[in-house]
């Protein structure tokens, strides 16, 4: 089933670097959707996730992990998205955004996590980027049809 990786809700893990390149360690808060008799029906799962951006250059460092996201974007030459569709690889100009302020508590949340004070921000800048499921996921909720990413068609058949 095709899934989307959510930023917000998903938990910033590790920070790794490996010769030029940047990789993103996450607890992802994925979307799974599929479209039944005309509806769409999604549901919400954990899953450990991997994203490496190729011959990164960061600004600022990140501290103080694992630390919950409140949001994040994808910016390509073709645009910007909020719910990148995984497994994705990509080449030419990326930019990852993740940021987490003080946000309320979600069904995900209740352990200690540690959250920011503020707006803490994490942007990376490379020639490339990979995002790719690294486990198996753990089922958390039912989503409403009004949560499912821009772009899922009526079609008949699983979102593309």
């Amino acid at each position: 089933m095709p899934e989307w990786l959510e930023f917000h809700d998903s938990t910033l893990t590790a920070v790794t670097v490996v010769g030029r390149d940047l990789e993103l360690t996450l607890e992802g808060y994925v979307h799974r959707w599929v479209e039944e008799d005309g509806a769409w029906k999604g549901e919400g799962w954990a899953r450990p996730i991997l994203i490496r951006v190729v011959e990164a250059t960061v600004l600022p460092t990140m501290e103080g992990l694992p630390l919950l996201l409140d949001g994040g974007w994808l910016r390509t030459e073709a645009g910007r998205v909020s719910f990148p569709q995984i497994p994705a690889a990509l080449t030419g100009p990326v930019e990852l955004y993740l940021d987490s302020g003080e946000v309320a508590p979600s069904a995900r949340s209740d352990s200690a996590l540690p959250r920011a004070e503020g707006d803490v921000f994490f942007r990376v800048r490379g020639s490339g980027l990979t995002i790719r499921p690294v486990g198996e996921g753990r089922f958390i909720e039912q989503l409403p049809a009004d949560m499912r990413p821009d772009g899922l068609e009526a079609t008949g058949r699983e979102a593309p």
